[in-house]
């Protein structure tokens, strides 16, 4: 076999079940003028979006490959994220797939070629304002679609790994199921859960 076509089998084994690649990438500041001079981007045509990230204080979930995100796009829509990275996209339920916004995509990144699952949901707008400020839930963020989407990917990815994501993984399931009561209302910050964000005109995953 030629260096070619092994590349190209090597790439086909990364990408096989993905439905589409994304690219990310970093740009240092000190190129940041010069690439939105490159890509015509202004304040005028850009889009203004804050972005959230729940975890747990050690960053157990992101450990994990789980991800908790909100994203508040300025004058569009909202919507949260429940996204496993990596995944086996065999070993993903196909009735996510009947969803709008379930995907299952390689990212490609200077790190290398990694496939993900993600499912997202629109959120009311105010919510995700609300629930920063510590006026709701961080459950207000997910639909229950998301909730079982996290329980059935979370527990398949848990298998053999430490105690310590098994642990993550009820932590933050616990958390979407907590219902809103006034002693127990505070922060994401005071809850244990770190905010990351806002961001803008970012989307790092």
């Amino acid at each position: 076999m030629d260096r070619g076509a092994e590349t190209r089998g090597r790439y086909a084994r990364l990408l096989a079940g993905a439905e589409a690649i994304e690219i990310k990438a970093t740009i240092p500041q000190q190129q940041v003028r010069s690439a939105l001079s490159r890509y015509r981007l202004t304040q005028r045509n850009d889009e203004e979006r804050y972005i959230y990230f729940f975890d747990t204080p050690q960053l157990e979930l992101l450990a994990a490959g789980i991800i908790a995100r909100a994203r508040r796009v300025v004058g569009d829509e909202h919507d949260s994220t429940i996204k496993f990275r990596p995944v086996d996209a065999a070993k993903v339920g196909k009735r996510w797939r009947k969803y709008r916004d379930f995907k299952i995509e390689a990212d490609a990144s200077e790190k290398g070629l990694v496939k993900s699952a993600s499912f997202s949901m629109p959120v009311a707008k105010g919510v995700i304002k609300r629930v920063v400020a510590g006026e709701r839930s961080i459950a207000a963020l997910f639909t229950e679609e998301q909730e079982a989407f996290l329980a059935e990917v979370g527990a398949e990815r848990d298998k053999g790994q430490q105690a310590k994501t098994r642990w993550a993984l009820d932590y933050y399931a616990a958390r979407l199921k907590k219902k809103v009561a006034s002693r127990t209302r505070a922060k994401p910050t005071r809850q244990g859960v770190r905010r990351v964000g806002p961001r803008s005109g970012s989307r790092k995953s």
